[in-house]
């Protein structure tokens, strides 16, 4: 075998014997693995508490929004879609509740649903 573990196959010539590519592609995983032992060297600074010497210039200094970002009307159709879907699936609790006689109050239903609503209503148009 040459050097460098490449196989060559002359036209002609049978192909080689094996296939040389599962262990290229291991040392092509080793070497990306060597690539992530920065972050290890970051943790053994945050654990023996030394920080780097471009420590304070890592950091973002300051941000500056010109513009809010544009609402999306489709986004929008779909929050107002899920919010009727919450209004229907909320009259359907408390009338299979107060039907069928059940042992729980509705609340325990409702209440998670329209508060997970709201979140998400709420960091879509406070998002900026």
């Amino acid at each position: 075998m040459p050097a460098g573990g490449y196989l060559h196959a002359s036209p002609g010539l049978s192909p080689a014997p094996f296939d040389v590519s599962p262990v290229l592609s291991i040392r092509r995983d080793w070497v990306r693995l060597g690539q992530r032992f920065t972050v290890f060297a970051n943790l053994l600074q945050l654990i023996t508490r030394r920080t780097p010497p471009d420590y304070e210039q890592s950091f973002v200094q300051a941000v500056h929004i010109k513009h809010r970002s544009p609402r999306n009307r489709r986004i929008e159709r779909v929050i107002l879609a899920g919010w009727l879907l919450i209004l229907c699936k909320s009259l359907l609790v408390v009338w299979a509740v107060d039907k069928y006689h059940l042992n729980f109050n509705a609340s325990w239903i409702i209440v998670p649903t329209v508060i997970s609503a709201l979140l998400c209503t709420a960091v879509y148009f406070f998002r900026d």
